[in-house]
């Protein structure tokens, strides 16, 4: 899902990168998102790394631990990186002193000092200025957007297990039926829901003539599974809605974050307002209707 802040990182001491990862794990929950950090301690796989993935900052350490090749400096590292034609913020540093003062021949390259704090504070202000570019809501509609298509494809996925089909009904299924018009979002929505009553009920039926920890058991079985079906219940709103709302939209010339978004009931758009707090609110919710998938897809599979 793209509810993810991908960090990058090369460091030989994993004793220096542990402390800075986990304050901007804190940090990043403030816009809802999650790090998602690679650290390498050499260079062995920048390539197949940079090919796997894109990233949204990079971090570059001077002296890194001796690869198969050989010492690799950071600054050839860097260089390295941009011959790759990935042109990512990159924060380069080193604990030698006068670091700083030396001349490198690099672009678009920010240097830090090492202290803790002085070293957080320059990731955080880096880290902040690819978020003001990223977060803007004319980027964040495309990726809210593929991410609801996501959250959806993952319950058909689901559908397909609960219906039990054969792989030639699986792939009419999927080619054919997930494509007709009569197959909507409700129908799939309420294929799931239905699961789920059923996983209560049997339940239920289960508790009679039981008692004791059999019982407790049974009891606390069901409760999980109201707890799941409470949150699914909130998917139309938390996702499709938003989904429906951002596709029947466009920006505002001259309005920050702003997007006209239509009103179906009164035929007509309104202005509203996707500032940051409303912006995180949506990537919680679908950060939680992801992991409830999740449950509901392991509830599945027990049954197999």
């Amino acid at each position: 899902m793209e509810l993810e802040y991908d960090l990058l990182w090369f460091e030989d001491d994993d004793r220096y990168v542990k402390p800075h990862i986990k304050r901007l794990e804190n940090h990043l929950k403030e816009f809802g998102l999650v790090l998602s950090n690679d650290v390498q301690g050499n260079a062995d796989n920048l390539e197949t790394i940079l090919k796997t993935k894109e990233f949204d900052l990079i971090l570059v350490d001077l002296n890194l631990a001796a690869s198969k090749t050989g010492k690799l400096l950071g600054d050839k590292l860097i260089q390295k990186i941009r011959d790759e034609g990935v042109y990512t913020d990159i924060i380069f540093y080193s604990r030698i002193p006068g670091f700083r003062e030396k001349k490198y021949e690099l672009e678009g390259i920010y240097f830090s000092e090492t202290e803790d704090d002085k070293f957080f504070q320059r990731l955080k202000q880096i880290v902040d200025g690819t978020l003001n570019r990223s977060l803007r809501i004319s980027v964040t509609r495309g990726i809210f957007i593929a991410t609801t298509i996501e959250l959806v494809e993952q319950i058909e996925d689901i559908i397909v297990k609960i219906l039990k089909l054969k792989d030639d009904e699986r792939a009419f299924f999927q080619d054919s039926v997930v494509q007709a018009e009569f197959f909507d979002d409700k129908s799939k929505y309420d294929i799931i829901k239905d699961f789920l009553r059923n996983e209560i009920e049997q339940l239920d039926a289960k508790k009679v003539g039981k008692s004791g920890q059999e019982l407790t058991d049974l009891e606390t079985q069901k409760s999980e599974i109201e707890g799941i079906k409470d949150t699914f219940n909130k998917f139309q709103k938390d996702v499709l809605q938003v989904r429906n709302q951002l596709a029947h939209s466009k920006c505002v010339q001259g309005a920050k974050n702003t997007l006209k978004i239509r009103d179906k009931e009164k035929r007509k758009y309104q202005n509203k307002v996707y500032d940051m707090a409303e912006c995180k609110d949506i990537r919680e919710k679908f950060a939680i209707q992801a992991e409830n998938l999740k449950k509901i897809n392991l509830l599945v599979d027990s049954h197999s």
